[in-house]
């Protein structure tokens, strides 16, 4: 990112909690020498804002890394049209991805095994960089991972549960595949019971391709069309 927009100033905000938050801010106050920051009861927000809002500030980037606990939909009105969709990464993204930092990097010359295993977690990075946390952990081969994916359920939650950490994580976070998406779906349960609905019937047929005409029907069409946006804006489905 420095390098494409390299006029640009980026701020990273680890908002996993509100804590973190904070904690940021008068980081990032520090950081700019903001007058003022070094006093305790500062508000490094404002502060932050300020310095920010001036034209003298320059370019700048502010990323909120991390923030599962904020209205998605809130997010998407506050930005209007500005709004950068980020794709699920492509087999070539997925295989770099896969490859990096591989105890045994001669594992990827297996070709059809190193296309099936991100094909497998559905090209998902959280769950790819798990799976090479594991392959090089137990110093087993892609095929091996692959066979524990495809066995009973309970493999694959066992498989999904365990931590892991990376250079590229927040090193007190360390939340395995299997805790993330519990974690999304109570705020989908909390914020649109029918949403919630759709993926619990969902999870009992078919997974790819469901004509929305077999789903549970709601109190009317807008709530259908919003539970269907609330599921893709948590990447639970794609369309």
């Amino acid at each position: 990112m420095r390098d494409r927009y390299s006029e640009f100033f980026v701020i990273w905000i680890p908002a996993t909690n509100t804590e973190s938050l904070h904690q940021a801010y008068r980081e990032v106050a520090r950081q700019l020498k903001i007058p003022g920051s070094d006093k305790d009861k500062a508000d490094a927000k404002k502060l932050v804002q300020g310095y920010l809002s001036k034209e003298s500030a320059g370019r700048w980037l502010l990323v909120f890394d991390n923030s599962d606990d904020f209205n998605m939909k809130t997010t998407v009105k506050l930005a209007h049209q500005n709004i950068v969709e980020v794709p699920v990464i492509c087999e070539d993204v997925a295989i770099q991805l896969l490859q990096k930092c591989l105890v045994d990097p001669d594992l990827v010359n297996n070709r059809p095994d190193t296309t099936a295993l991100p094909k497998e977690l559905t090209y998902l990075p959280l769950a790819i960089v798990q799976a090479k946390s594991h392959i090089n952990e137990n110093g087993i081969t892609f095929a091996d991972h692959l066979s524990l994916l495809r066995e009973q359920e309970q493999d694959i939650v066992d498989l999904f549960s365990e931590e892991f950490g990376h250079d590229g994580r927040y090193s007190n976070i360390k939340n395995p595949v299997a805790t993330t998406w519990p974690i999304s779906f109570e705020q989908i349960r909390h914020r649109d019971p029918l949403a919630a609905d759709y993926l619990s019937f969902m999870t009992c047929i078919e997974p790819k391709d469901i004509p929305q005409s077999l789903l549970p029907a709601g109190k009317s069409r807008k709530e259908e069309i919003d539970a269907i946006g609330t599921l893709h804006a948590y990447s639970f489905i794609t369309k």
